[in-house]
């Protein structure tokens, strides 16, 4: 009887796939669990300040025109087009003759909050949650995906280990770098600070 046995480079490659998917899952469950904290964050807020600046616009005129979107400078009207057709796929904002005005979720969302940044937090988590890839891959939003890869690098130990995990600061840094390439440290530990400031992790 022959037998053949899978090759070492192919055992390596289907265990590498393997772990690879494995990463974009734990990746997934970490933003769809911390995608409120995120939200928080203000460098968060910096980089999705178009969707901020969309919702903003609404909230006093009720109506984006056409008009006010074509008069923008070439880039930025580039990336409020397309921060639009996000807030549109998620029912935040819906087309008419004129331009845009708010959609199901916009008023929802606007009902069930207080004020304004209470409402932009629960617009922007929401933007996380179902459209990080989207985020990543068509808008090239790597600070956002940064804060993601730290936050993993805590909760993917916890998630395989099945509880919760005392980690030091150096570990997290040292795993990111691992995992992730080389990153400056001071950047690491400031989105740590960050992390712990909006209680996405807790300092023991």
């Amino acid at each position: 009887m022959h037998i053949e046995a899978t090759s070492r480079e192919a055992c390596i490659q289907n265990l590498s796939s393997f772990l690879d998917m494995w990463r974009e899952r734990a990746e997934r469950i970490v933003v769809r669990t911390s995608s409120e904290h995120f939200a928080r964050i203000n460098e968060t807020q910096t980089v999705l300040g178009k969707f901020s600046m969309v919702i903003s616009n609404l909230l006093q005129n009720e109506i984006i025109s056409e008009s006010e979107i074509e008069s923008s400078p070439s880039k930025d009207e580039s990336m409020i087009r397309q921060s639009l057709r996000i807030l549109e796929g998620l029912s935040l904002v819906r087309r008419i003759e004129r331009g845009y005005t708010y959609g199901n979720l916009f008023t929802e969302l606007l009902r069930q909050t207080k004020d304004f940044q209470e409402f932009k937090i629960a617009v922007l988590s929401h933007i996380i949650r179902e459209r990080y890839s989207t985020l990543k891959e068509t808008l090239g939003i790597s600070q956002l995906e940064t804060i993601v890869h730290v936050d993993s690098c805590y909760y993917r130990p916890a998630l395989e280990a099945e509880n919760l995990l005392y980690w030091t600061s150096d570990s997290i840094i040292n795993r990111y770098r691992k995992i992730y390439g080389r990153k400056s440290p001071l950047r690491i530990a400031h989105i740590l600070y960050e992390l712990v400031n909006v209680k996405a992790l807790e300092r023991g």
